[in-house]
């Protein structure tokens, strides 16, 4: 299960890398931010847990940027064929 995680967030990378999708470091705050507030946790505290868990904060920012860029390219991609 974990290799395949590691594979499709590799795969997500290289696609979105292919199709020039950014994603910036604010793009990153922003959703954890939103992972924050969701859980009604307070600001900063998701990276204080993954800390105290001797988690990779890093990695986990690896696994936002490669969500946040897939879900951008799904929009380009899938947004101007939905006709309503």
């Amino acid at each position: 299960q974990l290799l395949r995680t590691l594979v499709d967030e590799a795969l997500q990378k290289q696609e979105t890398a292919k199709n020039e999708v950014a994603v910036t470091p604010m793009d990153i705050e922003e959703a954890i931010a939103f992972l924050e507030k969701q859980r009604g946790k307070p600001p900063g505290s998701l990276r204080d847990f993954l800390r105290e868990k001797g988690l990779s904060v890093m990695s986990f920012e690896n696994q936002m940027r490669a969500q946040v860029g897939w879900s951008r390219l799904i929009s380009k991609k899938v947004r101007p064929r939905i006709r309503i």
